[in-house]
């Protein structure tokens, strides 16, 4: 029994100690229920849109050295920043002006402009006779394309020519990132807009590009005629898809 009074007068007299010496420390614990762990998210819109049937671009009516351009307005409404990418797929080139053009009730390869079927199979241009370079539709070898990205207020130049100018003429042409994965940057959640701005050329042909030294490029009365192999394309038309992608940030992209 006293062992046990003993006990109890020493642990009072270390509490009342410490109310004028060192006070221990306070501690306190709460439990929060319902804790969550919750998966962020990715997701693009493409003008708007939230799914991945995107029309077929469409580039007809072009004419040589002339740029043409073509806008599409990006977000990504998740929560997490992405990596954006494009590919260029299904790349097609098409014979567009098979009308009856002569009036002889067929619709055949004589149903096209006078200089196209020159061109495709021989005859005259200016005062020479040029050989026929056969019925071609391989426009996108000659498109160049430049792809412009950023905030819509800031949008920039995206230099492809590292990765993609394949023969080193200095520019990108359609065929060069066909089925490649292209990467655009960075693209942050929360909404932001951006934009990606696709700009097309069809280069002229020279003939010399075919091998061919027929007009004279120093003589100022011939040279314009040096470019006649572009008139193959006249009236044709190449369509393809873009297949654009968002990919976690965490993702090395190529190059990266």
């Amino acid at each position: 029994m006293k062992s046990m009074i003993i006990t109890v007068i020493i642990i009072g007299t270390l509490a009342l100690a410490g109310i004028g010496g060192t006070m221990a420390d306070f501690s306190d614990s709460e439990e929060e229920l319902d804790d969550v762990l919750q998966a962020g998210s990715l997701d693009l819109l493409v003008n708007g849109k939230n799914d991945r049937a995107i029309l077929p671009f469409v580039v007809k009516g072009m004419v040589p050295e002339k740029s043409y351009h073509k806008m599409k307005k990006v977000k990504n409404i998740g929560t997490i920043d992405g990596h954006l990418y494009i590919h260029i797929k299904n790349v097609e080139c098409v014979e567009a002006n098979m009308k009856d053009i002569n009036g002889d009730g067929k619709i055949n390869a004589l149903d096209k402009p006078e200089p196209e079927i020159v061109a495709e199979q021989g005859g005259q241009v200016g005062q020479k006779i040029v050989p026929g370079l056969g019925e071609r539709c391989d426009m996108q070898d000659h498109i160049w394309v430049r792809i412009l990205t950023g905030p819509v207020a800031q949008i920039k130049w995206l230099d492809l020519r590292p990765l993609y100018d394949l023969d080193g003429d200095g520019y990108v042409h359609l065929n060069e990132i066909e089925c490649k994965q292209v990467y655009l940057g960075e693209l942050p959640a929360c909404g932001a807009e951006y934009g990606i701005e696709f700009g097309f050329v069809l280069r002229n042909v020279p003939e010399e590009y075919w091998g061919l030294d027929i007009f004279n490029q120093n003589d100022p009365h011939e040279v314009k005629w040096n470019w006649w192999p572009t008139n193959c394309y006249q009236g044709d038309k190449v369509t393809f898809d873009v297949l654009f992608e968002l990919l976690q940030t965490d993702y090395t992209p190529p190059g990266g």
